[in-house]
């Protein structure tokens, strides 16, 4: 469907109200449409008929005079399809399906949601909900909400998964121009209404509530384009590691739910917000104020621990404490005490004392916002019945003003403040953090959309052939061999290595690739072998390795008895080097996704990892290895020489080819890879197929 076609929620004039109650309730549909005063005709049906509010009441979709262009629905579930079939009969181009208990309640609701959406799809019309509070334009007053609310119209456009953002836009973002509650997500989703809102020159910001995404990687490229012409804010909740815990390999046990959407919203351009109060900073912050092209901040404060609160904040946000200008400390040097150096943070009170702080407040406000080299501008003030004049002097040199500035009020009158500030649109923040993180956002916004590299995408030759050949009729763990094969097949180096089934085979193969060795168990049963005692290191000779593997035996089937143990893995023991992880997993919403990492043994108790949603650029790969704490290590430290960042980057971008070539590898794991002063070498690899 095109976004004109979607346009029919936000901008219908004959809508059909189906399963309306006659009776005056708290919740009527009809008394709430009639509140917010839109300008449209509208059909209430109800099979009782008469009369309501006015409204003739007709007892069936069949009996209304006209074709309808919309219909809302909120009958029992148990007709709602029935209901359907007449409303698009009678014309409508969509549904808004308010009913509840469909895919949100029991096995008979999910063959409902099922029934509902297969008979739109064949009529090809469209359908918001079920479950949901429906659609909301502040700018033509059209909602289907069945709540009353007083509607803040903001240049905000929203889209939830949840009915309360709608009433409660107010405190929840500042208000709103258009909205939507996806309600369950049977059909219009995520990407349409971003993409629809990206395109209205209406809104200025778009903000999220995210429960879940189907289509991740159409999230993904909608959102991406559409970053870049207005900033989107994402309230992800539901923060599980649902997935991560029956993983079977350290890759998927890595990795949750919630750190692949991060990744996946901070590849797209998405800002992520940290809870409800952010969301409601930000989207006021981006509905007025347009992104920040330099990061120079200035802070006017009545007292010295502020101050520090300010520079500690700045310094979180990537922000610059401004230098003042000559003419501005000029301006403002008459002002303060001969003992009292004029410097940013700008510390009025002393000034304020001695020439009257309203005067002095005022013309520390103007001298910042008039100073060239100042971008933005933080003040600091008290919030007392007597200090409204202050709030007064604020607003008249904010309002019109191009450079942001925001307010951190606190005091005994903070919220009667808050209010006055808002209502002349002047942004308040609760905290100090906050309102300088507001500012910083601005910042990293603009940096985004006007200092973002194009990706620069790399692949390698590779003999896919002889990989299909290998996963055919496998499920599960694949052999050590077979992994290695794969790797192979795309160039990525391996160690030596060797399958013995005896202690004669593994002294023979030991001989052939020169002592020292290592010794692994196989067992598809074993997926931790050093856990389980199946890992013996620099063995140094025959003896050594004889004695080895007996003890690796009683161990393993001391700690592991029911394991199918098919022989041991032998390698050569490599010195040195820095071990690191590479692998990535299948996520459910948004496909194939990459990690890198401290790797070895100790790999999940460090959790030094970083992740990203393939295919990978070559600026994603190295971002990835920049973002761990052992990235210092490549520098080179205490004498060693710097270690071979290109071949990590490059067997990152073959692990992520790999995982996109192939989706039905669930996991991979190459842990350890050992990096040198000149390449890589895979240790121990692990895939594991979908099952």
């Amino acid at each position: 469907m095109q976004d004109k076609d979607l346009k029919i929620f936000f901008e219908p004039e004959k809508i059909a109200l189906v399963g309306v109650s006659t009776r005056s309730t708290d919740y009527n549909l009809l008394e709430s449409i009639k509140y917010f005063g839109h300008h449209g005709r509208y059909y209430v049906v109800n099979p009782g008929g008469g009369t309501f509010l006015g409204e003739v009441i007709y007892p069936a979709v069949e009996k209304i005079p006209e074709s309808i262009d919309l219909a809302v629905i909120t009958t029992p579930r148990e007709v709602v399809p029935q209901v359907a079939r007449e409303c698009i009969a009678k014309g409508a181009r969509g549904l808004v399906i308010i009913s509840q208990g469909f895919a949100d309640s029991d096995e008979d609701g999910k063959r409902l949601q099922s029934e509902v959406l297969q008979i739109a799809r064949s009529a090809g019309i469209r359908i918001i909900g079920p479950n949901t509070m429906g659609v909301v334009n502040a700018f033509n007053n059209f909602s289907t909400a069945f709540v009353s609310f007083s509607i803040e119209n903001k240049p905000i456009g929203i889209v939830s998964q949840s009915g309360i953002f709608l009433p409660g836009s107010y405190s929840l973002t500042g208000g709103l121009g258009l909205a939507v509650d996806l309600g369950n997500a049977s059909d219009v989703n995520f990407s349409e209404i971003i993409s629809l809102y990206g395109k209205d020159p209406r809104l200025k910001v778009i903000s999220l509530h995210i429960e879940d995404v189907k289509d991740g990687r159409k999230f993904m490229q909608v959102a991406a384009e559409v970053s870049r012409q207005k900033p989107i804010l994402a309230l992800k909740t539901g923060r599980t590691e649902a997935g991560a815990k029956a993983a079977s390999s350290h890759s998927g046990s890595l990795v949750g739910e919630d750190a692949v959407y991060t990744a996946a919203f901070k590849k797209a351009g998405v800002i992520r917000v940290k809870n409800d109060e952010e969301l409601y900073d930000l989207s006021r912050t981006f509905a007025t104020y347009p992104p920040l092209k330099s990061n120079r901040v200035a802070i006017i404060t009545p007292a010295g621990g502020p101050s520090i609160l300010a520079v500690d904040a700045c310094a979180k946000a990537n922000l610059k404490m401004a230098k003042l200008s000559p003419q501005t400390i000029a301006r403002l040097k008459p002002f303060f005490p001969p003992w009292m150096e004029v410097s940013n943070p700008i510390d009025i009170w002393a000034a304020g004392m001695s020439r009257g702080y309203p005067q002095v407040l005022r013309e520390a406000l103007a001298a910042t916002l008039e100073d060239q080299w100042i971008d933005a501008v933080c003040v600091i003030t008290f919030a007392f019945p007597f200090s409204s004049n202050l709030l007064e002097i604020i607003c008249e040199l904010s309002t019109g003003s191009k450079k942001p500035v925001v307010v951190w009020l606190y005091g005994p009158s903070k919220w009667e403040q808050k209010r006055l500030f808002e209502k002349k649109g002047v942004l308040t923040f609760s905290s100090l953090d906050g309102a300088i993180g507001a500012l910083g956002k601005l910042y990293h916004y603009w940096t985004f959309i006007n200092n973002r590299p194009i990706p620069e995408y790399k692949t390698f030759p590779a003999h896919r052939e002889e990989v299909l050949h290998l996963f055919a009729s496998r499920r599960g763990m694949l052999p050590t061999l077979e992994t290695y094969r794969i790797l192979k097949a795309y160039n990525i180096p391996v160690v030596r290595s060797g399958l013995a089934q005896n202690l004669e085979e593994a002294l023979n193969f030991a001989s052939m690739l020169g002592y020292p060795v290592v010794m692994k168990i196989v067992s598809p049963d074993i997926i931790h072998k050093t856990d389980a005692g199946g890992v013996k290191i620099n063995l140094s000779g025959p003896d050594a390795l004889r004695q080895a593997y007996l003890e690796m035996f009683t161990e393993v089937r001391k700690k592991a008895h029911k394991a199918r143990i098919e022989g041991v893995f032998l390698q050569p023991y490599i010195k040195g080097g820095l071990e690191v992880i590479i692998g990535g997993k299948q996520d459910a919403c948004f496909g194939a996704v990459v990690i890198y990492g401290s790797g070895g043994i100790f790999t999940e108790v460090t959790r030094d990892f970083s992740l990203q949603v393939a295919p990978l650029s070559i600026s994603d790969a190295l971002n990835m290895v920049q973002k761990t704490k052992s990235f210092a290590l490549f520098k080179g430290v205490r004498g060693q020489k710097p270690l071979d960042l290109e071949a990590v980057i490059e067997t990152l971008l073959k692990v992520s080819q790999i995982m996109n070539d192939f989706p039905q590898i669930e996991e991979m794991d190459l842990n350890p890879v050992i990096v040198r002063e000149k390449g890589v070498s895979v240790v121990d690899a692990r895939i594991v197929l979908s099952t």
